[in-house]
C-alpha cells in the first residue's frame, strides 16, 4: 500500500511590531485571516493550527527555515527584533 502524501501551504504577510512583552502568542490556522491591530516585535511564541491531524510543519520567516518536521503541538518561538518590520512566514504542512 502507497502513502499518499498531501501538502498544505500557507501564506502570510502583515506588519510585525508591538509593544508585546514575552510571552506574546501568535495563532496562524489554516484557512483563517485575522487582522492583527497591533504589530509584533521581540520574540513571539507562534502557534500553529495547520488543520492535518498528524501533520509535520515547516515554518520560514523571511525566506529563512526556522523549523522543519514540527510535531504537534505545532509551537516554537522567534525573535523578530526590537523594530517594526513587515514579516512574510510560510507553513508547509505535510502528512505522513
Amino acid at each position: 500500500m502507497k502513502a499518499t502524501r498531501q501538502s498544505l501551504y500557507f501564506v502570510i504577510t502583515f506588519l510585525l511590531a508591538t509593544n508585546a512583552a514575552a510571552g506574546t502568542r501568535l495563532l496562524l490556522e489554516r484557512g483563517i485571516q485575522t487582522d492583527h491591530p497591533s504589530p509584533y516585535i521581540g520574540v513571539v511564541e507562534l502557534v500553529i493550527d495547520p488543520g492535518i491531524d498528524n501533520a509535520k510543519v515547516t515554518v520560514t520567516v523571511d525566506g529563512q527555515r526556522v523549523a522543519t518536521s514540527l510535531l504537534s503541538p505545532w509551537r516554537l518561538t522567534v525573535d523578530f527584533g526590537p523594530a517594526p518590520v513587515q514579516h512574510r512566514i510560510a507553513i508547509q504542512a505535510t502528512t505522513p
